[in-house]
């Protein structure tokens, strides 16, 4: 069964201390930036869907990131 929570897709790049991702990032409707998701203290990690990493031709479905590791976070366009 699947919930129907509302929001938008957002895509972005992010880059981590080894990495660079670039995925849909999930902006509820109760948020209205990016910034309120990624300053919620409750929650430690973000999820990001379709994620391509280090320019990588291959797409990997779901990807789980721990915020204390992202240095940079920006709206990305394809």
């Amino acid at each position: 069964m699947q919930a129907n929570i509302k929001g938008k897709r957002v895509i972005v790049k992010v880059k981590t201390v080894s990495s660079t991702y670039i995925g849909e990032f999930f902006v509820p409707e109760l948020r209205t930036r990016l910034s309120d998701v990624l300053n919620d203290k409750d929650k430690d990690f973000i999820s990001l869907t379709n994620v391509t990493v280090n320019d990588n031709e291959k797409t990997i479905a779901f990807v789980c990131l721990n915020k204390q590791m992202i240095e940079a976070l920006e709206p990305y366009q394809l």
